[in-house]
């Protein structure tokens, strides 16, 4: 029996949804990066530029939910001020993504990346540019456990025609949701804070930074919590566990910090490498209250009123100390629901000339073993050990721009590599997952599983050395979540995995207990401890199951009494009961005591155990009519299909409580 991965509730970080045109002269395509942690779709259904489905880290599940970048020009073309963008948008003249997955094509480009041509589009449809300009733009993602937390953009803006460019400006903005997915509402809860340690290759230093905190929603009560750590911390994070009493859901649902700058510009007509930065309330069409300079509605293509928010400079201080300075604007209640705008400009742009910048956004948090766990230690500190995070891996990013702009190679700034990674995320539309099936040796009087995995290639050598320092792998697995906390199960030395490897595939198995629902994550590692990405992973738990048995006087039900929950740690298994120590083939009926049928499950994989429903499925708990079952006595019974044993059955009862 393998595990399978299909498509699940998101978790991301950023979202805006806009109405749109549609691509000029081609067809849409979407490209998916799954490589790093952060997952985005880049999509060409939208040109300007195109939207982006998100989701951080990606390993939790396929991205489906939307941010856009709305993006526009100003400039003046023989005398005449124009302002393009929002819509009818920009045109995408090709779209192409590159797979170079553990740099197998290319040792100077990223992991995986994408390029396309952009150019303005003629509101009279007549697809004349408006602004006579050609953008080439470049999105980059890595594996790398230390640089797989960020996405680089370069784009370069020519003018391909014979005419002068003057006081071109350009920006873009979008909505930014750290809160999403959690299991009670809140809003008016997106803080930001100015650091100037965020370094870049301009003259100014430092970035605004985003994350959950408490909920501040305008003209209502503050919203307080009796359940720790919602007593003492409210929402920040979005503990999810304070609204409900001994809940085992006690993870922080939005640990994310999220930011975004350029590092990297051509000086302007000024000789500036001036960046602008403007925080202002969600992009909607409609105003919900906000004052007016706060607000930026997408519809309205005025020049003066674009450009004044393109052109907005953020006082650069946080929202709390904005909030409590009585000489700015910023700090408002409707800054908690964000947009934000990076802008540049201006600039003279002779025919032949180009602008150039370098774009980096990054996200970070605490560690997640740490923030699963929840509880005020997660609280307290996932803002100061999630900001120490952010900073080492925009740090990370910046040595990448830097090792380009110093040789053109975009992995010269890598410190270290580790070896290949042994498999493909799962959503990733590869063919190369992890794959995890079941086995139980009877003689032994075990169970577990069986890994396969993409062995390293005998002839690796690591990028930087020119050696083969492969040393082995590491198994990981968790009982909670495909966000951990994960735990080390086995190391496997190369010699020992050379022995389990046959055409370029190891199979290896891992023993466990019946009965409890795991996920795996395998890496490989070298001679200085380096591992690969987190890639080869299963998204789904899958738990072992124990040698069948004919002898039903054996039957167990687990647990029995059910109260309320099944006592496993991960909370997508909390209504799981299972038929233990039952026939290999066999029809599993449940009834009530009145002798109503309640549900039949057909046990067929030749294992001695079968659940009552899935997670995968989602029907745990549920009657042949898709209903919760009530609380109550049931009354089961199992009769066998094994040859030799055929008609034989047992009968038991359990107890749901509930």
């Amino acid at each position: 029996m393998k595990s399978h991965t299909i498509h699940s509730t998101l978790v991301a970080v950023l979202i805006v949804v806009l109405p749109c045109g549609a691509v000029t002269g081609q067809s849409s395509t979407d490209h998916t990066f799954t490589r790093g942690k952060f997952w985005t779709v880049i999509s060409e259904s939208v040109p300007n530029p195109p939207i982006w489905l998100a989701s951080y880290p990606g390993y939790f599940e396929a991205p489906s939910n939307w941010f856009n970048n709305l993006s526009y020009w100003a400039g003046e073309v023989d005398g005449t001020q124009h302002i393009t963008g929002g819509w009818p948008g920009f045109n995408i003249v090709h779209h192409t993504q590159v797979k170079n997955y553990n740099f197998a094509k290319s040792l100077t480009e990223a992991e995986e990346y994408s390029y396309e041509t952009v150019t303005s589009v003629d509101p009279s449809g007549s697809e004349v540019p408006v602004i006579p300009l050609t953008v080439s733009r470049k999105r980059m993602v890595w594996s790398l456990p230390k640089y797989d937390d960020f996405i680089i953009h370069r784009e370069v803006f020519t003018n391909e025609s014979s005419e002068q460019i003057t006081n071109w400006y350009y920006s873009v903005a979008y909505g930014i949701n750290i809160s999403l997915g959690i299991p009670y509402g809140v809003s008016f809860d997106d803080e930001y804070l100015w650091d100037p340690g965020f370094g870049n290759f301009r003259m100014e230093q430092g970035n605004f930074v985003f994350y959950d905190d408490t909920s501040m929603p305008p003209n209502q009560a503050a919203v307080t919590y009796d359940i720790s750590p919602g007593d003492q911390t409210g929402d920040r994070g979005d503990p999810g566990n304070i609204t409900i009493q001994n809940s085992i859901d006690r993870r922080l649902y939005s640990p994310q910090l999220f930011t975004d700058n350029i590092v990297y510009v051509t000086p302007n007509k000024r000789g500036e490498t001036m960046v602008y930065q403007g925080i202002f309330h969600r992009i909607l069409n409609e105003n919900p209250g906000a004052p007016d300079e706060e607000f930026w509605q997408p519809t309205n293509q005025d020049p003066t009123y674009v450009f004044t928010r393109m052109t907005t400079q953020q006082a650069r201080m946080s929202w709390r100390d904005a909030n409590t300075d009585g000489g700015t604007i910023d700090g408002n209640l409707y800054e908690r629901v964000p947009s934000f705008n990076l802008g540049i400009g201006p600039y003279d742009i002779a025919p032949g000339d180009s602008v150039e910048l370098i774009r980096i956004v990054a996200l970070g948090e605490m560690d997640r073993n740490v923030s699963e766990l929840g509880g005020l230690n997660a609280t307290q500190n996932y803002l100061s050990q999630g900001l120490a995070n952010l900073k080492a891996n925009w740090q990370a990013a910046l040595d990448i721009v830097d090792g380009f702009r110093r040789t053109g190679n975009w992995n010269e700034g890598i410190s270290e590599f580790p070896p290949p990674t042994v498999g493909d995320a799962p959503f990733a539309s590869n063919d190369d997952e992890l794959q995890v099936d079941l086995y139980v040796d009877i003689e032994l009087g075990m169970q577990g599983f069986e890994l396969t995995w993409t062995a390293v290639p005998p002839n690796y050598q690591d990028p930087i050395t020119g050696t083969n320092d492969f040393a082995g792998y590491k198994v990981y697995r968790s009982e909670s979540r495909i966000e951990g906390p994960w735990i080390e199960a086995a190391d496997l030395p190369r010699a020992e995995a050379a022995e389990l490897t046959a055409g370029g595939k190891v199979t290896f198995r891992l023993p466990a207990e019946a009965g409890i629902p795991y996920r795996h994550w395998v890496t490989s590692y070298d001679l200085d401890g380096n591992e690969s990405g987190f890639t080869a992973y299963t998204f789904h738990a899958l738990a072992a199951k124990p040698a069948p048995s004919n002898d039903q006087s054996e039957v167990l039900v687990i647990p029995n009494p059910f109260r309320q929950v099944s006592g496993l740690s991960d909370p997508s298994e909390e209504k799981r009961i299972s038929f233990l120590n039952i026939p290999g083939q066999c029809t599993i009926r449940i009834y009530t005591v009145a002798g109503d049928l309640v549900r039949t499950i057909e046990h067929n994989d030749g294992f001695g155990e079968e659940a009552w429903g899935s997670a995968l499925h989602g029907d745990y708990l549920l009657t042949r009519f898709f209903q919760n079952v009530q609380p109550g006595v049931y009354i089961y019974h199992i009769e066998s299909h094994v040859l030799g044993h055929e008609g034989e059955s047992s009968i038991g009862k359990f107890i749901i409580i509930k």
